[in-house]
This record gives structure tokens, C-alpha cells and sequence, in this order.
């Protein structure tokens, strides 16, 4: 009788397995695929280019392999050992995608933007993705270039 029953236990438990949907068992992605405002992927940092530390556009290269992707964008103090003083004029604005290869960025952080002092003009103008509180308190921002947002 004690064996029927442990059958009988597993079998039903079997039959509840089959029942659930496989996505319960799913493990999520620990990679970002940038395909919807909620699962952004991140602009690396050694492909923003630098010039007198402004930060001016996003490489060719990725801008070209992520084109249309929703994007996050982490603004260092320093890249390469130099100081990140400024986000360089129309950096993000999706009507340069010459500059960012029409990526959607959906956040910015500056929390580690130590030297920053001056976002240019129309750095993320018409960024229509990008939403939150933008926290300037850990930078030394002095200049908002027109229609910098």
C-alpha cells in the first residue's frame, strides 16, 4: 500500500511539472540586450571618444553594431587618465546619429562624473527614452549649453 502511494505522489508531481509553463523555469539573462527601455545595455566606456576631455561621440563601430538599441550611459570621472570635463554638443540628440548611431538612451548616471562641468548644446535634446531624476550633486557642472535636455 506504502508503495502505491509514493507512486501515486510522484506521478502527480509529474503531472503538475508537465502543466507548468518552461518560462517558470527560465533563468533570466545576465546580459542586457538593449532591446526595450527596461533592459538597456550599457555605453562601454572605452568607446566613447575624448578630446580635451569632452566627451564628442560614441565609436563608429559600436554605434554601427548597437544602432536603435536602448542604451544606458555611466559618465566616469576619467577615461584613459584623463579627466571627463564635458559631454561634448549632440552626443545623444537621436537627429545626430552620426554621433551615436541613432542609439535610444533611456538613463544617464553621473554619480561618478567627479570632473564634469559642462554639458553642451543639445547633448540629449530630443532624447524622448530618457526619463528620471538627473542627480548633479557628485559633479561640478557650471554650464548647461542651450537645450542641453
Amino acid at each position: 500500500m506504502k508503495k502505491r502511494r509514493v507512486w501515486s505522489i510522484l506521478l502527480t508531481i509529474c503531472m503538475v511539472l508537465a502543466w507548468m509553463p518552461t518560462a517558470a523555469f527560465a533563468v533570466e539573462s545576465a546580459q542586457p540586450t538593449g532591446q526595450s527601455a527596461e533592459d538597456p545595455i550599457f555605453v562601454p566606456v572605452e568607446q566613447f571618444t575624448v578630446s580635451n576631455g569632452e566627451i564628442t561621440e560614441i565609436k563608429k563601430e559600436w554605434r554601427e553594431a548597437n544602432a536603435g538599441k536602448f542604451v544606458a550611459a555611466k559618465i566616469p570621472a576619467e577615461i584613459d587618465g584623463v579627466k571627463i570635463t564635458a559631454i561634448g554638443a549632440n552626443l545623444f540628440n537621436p537627429s545626430y546619429s552620426s554621433k551615436n548611431g541613432g542609439v535610444k538612451i533611456v538613463s544617464l548616471d553621473l554619480s561618478e562624473a567627479a570632473n564634469l562641468t559642462a554639458i553642451r548644446s543639445q547633448a540629449f535634446a530630443n532624447c524622448s527614452y530618457l526619463s528620471g531624476v538627473l542627480d548633479l550633486s557628485k559633479t561640478k557642472i557650471t554650464t548647461l549649453e542651450k537645450m542641453a535636455f
